[in-house]
C-alpha cells in the first residue's frame, strides 16, 4: 500500500529543486498532483503537459531569459497558432515539421548541387590542362622528328658525296681521259637531278 505509483514518483522528481538551487527555491505553491485510476486518459495527458510546461523551482527567471534569447521551435509555434482551439497537435506539428523538413532537403540539395558544380569545374580545368599538355607533347615530338629528319638527310648526303668521291678515285683514268671501268662493268648511273653538283 505504501508503494508510490510511477506518476507520484515523476511528480516528486519534477517538483524537487535542482542541486545548488535549494536556497533560492521556494516551496511549491501547489500541492503535488496525485492521479487516481478514475482519471481518464485526456485529463491525465493534460495534467502531465501542465507539469512539464511549468519551469522547475528556482529556475523561473532563467527560463524566461532563455525563452527570449532562443528561437522558438516551429512545431510549438504551429500548435500555439492553430486556428482551431481543439486542433490535433500531432497533425499541426507534423505540418510544421514537413515545412522544416522541406527546408532541410532544399539546403541539402543546394549543398549537393554546389558540390557537383565544383567537381564539373575542376574536371573542365583538368581537361584543359591535359589538352594543353598533349599539344605541348605533340609539338615537342614534331620538332624532335624534324631535327632527326634533318640529321638523317645530312648524313645521307655526306655518305653519297663520299661514295661518289671513292668512285672517282677508284676509276679515274689517265689525266684528262675518260674513267676506267673493269671489263664487263658498265659505268655508274649519273646522280639524280636533285643531287647534281
Amino acid at each position: 500500500m505504501s508503494e508510490k505509483s510511477w506518476i507520484d514518483s515523476l511528480s516528486e522528481i519534477l517538483n524537487t529543486p535542482l542541486p545548488g538551487t535549494e536556497q533560492k527555491a521556494q516551496p511549491p505553491v501547489e500541492k503535488p498532483v496525485v492521479f487516481t485510476e478514475a482519471d481518464d486518459d485526456d485529463s491525465l495527458l493534460n495534467r502531465i503537459t501542465d507539469i512539464l510546461s511549468k519551469p522547475l523551482p528556482g529556475t523561473e527567471q532563467t527560463a524566461e531569459a532563455g525563452a527570449a534569447s532562443e528561437p522558438e521551435n516551429p512545431g510549438e509555434t504551429a500548435v500555439r497558432e492553430a486556428d482551431e482551439p481543439g486542433a490535433d497537435p500531432v497533425s499541426t506539428t507534423a505540418a510544421a515539421g514537413a515545412d522544416w523538413m522541406q527546408r532541410e532537403y532544399e539546403r541539402f540539395n543546394a549543398y549537393q548541387e554546389h558540390g557537383r558544380k565544383a567537381f564539373a569545374e575542376q574536371q573542365r580545368v583538368e581537361q584543359e590542362r591535359f589538352a594543353a599538355y598533349q599539344r605541348a607533347q605533340l609539338d615537342q615530338l614534331m620538332k624532335s622528328q624534324e631535327r632527326e629528319r634533318s640529321v638523317f638527310k645530312h648524313h645521307q648526303e655526306m655518305r653519297f658525296q663520299t661514295w661518289r668521291q671513292d668512285l672517282r678515285q677508284a676509276y679515274a683514268g689517265p689525266q684528262g681521259g675518260p674513267p676506267r671501268f673493269p671489263p664487263g662493268m658498265a659505268p655508274p648511273p649519273p646522280p639524280p637531278w636533285w643531287r647534281k653538283a
